[in-house]
This record gives C-alpha cells, sequence and structure tokens, in this order.
C-alpha cells in the first residue's frame, strides 16, 4: 500500500476472533480499495469463513497463507513477479 501503514489498531490482553473480525470488519476493510488481495495465515482466531464473507462484501479478496505460498511459487517458476500480475501484498 505504497509503503504506508494501513488500519493500526492497539489493544491491551489476548487475541481472539471477535477482536480480529471488528479490526478486519471496522479498520482494515474501510482503508483497503476494492479489489485488494488480502494474505492471512492461519491461526487458530482467523475464522477464515466469517473474514471471508467480511472481504467479499467489501469487494476485496482473501487468500490464505498456503495458497499464496503455491501461487507465488508457481508466478516465478513461471517467470513472472507478483507486482506484473497486480497482486498486492499488505
Amino acid at each position: 500500500m505504497g509503503g504506508k501503514v494501513v488500519a493500526p489498531f492497539q489493544y491491551d490482553g489476548t487475541t481472539d476472533s471477535d477482536l480480529v473480525e471488528g479490526w478486519f470488519e471496522n479498520h482494515l476493510l474501510p482503508a483497503l480499495p476494492k479489489g485488494t488481495t488480502i494474505p492471512i495465515d492461519s491461526a487458530s482466531f482467523h475464522r477464515k469463513d466469517i473474514l471471508c464473507d467480511m472481504a467479499e462484501d467489501a469487494g476485496c479478496h482473501l487468500i490464505t497463507c498456503a495458497f499464496l505460498r503455491r501461487f507465488v511459487a508457481a508466478v516465478y517458476c513461471g517467470g513472472l513477479s507478483p507486482n506484473t500480475i497486480g497482486l498486492t501484498f499488505i
């Protein structure tokens, strides 16, 4: 995102699904342009089905890191860079 910090969020305590989903819906998604691809890791508090629905409703795309690793390997093996095909890393 142009080297800028997007949707910073500070909290006390532990991370859980409600915290992540609230930040995702109320802070991250409104700060992203439609069409943004959002990579997400496999943390247990990332309820991917809920986050995916939120991302789709906002016109964005959610992909898992496992998918991203396979995709990037395929892209580089094919001689392309992620920037060539318009993949946004945040």
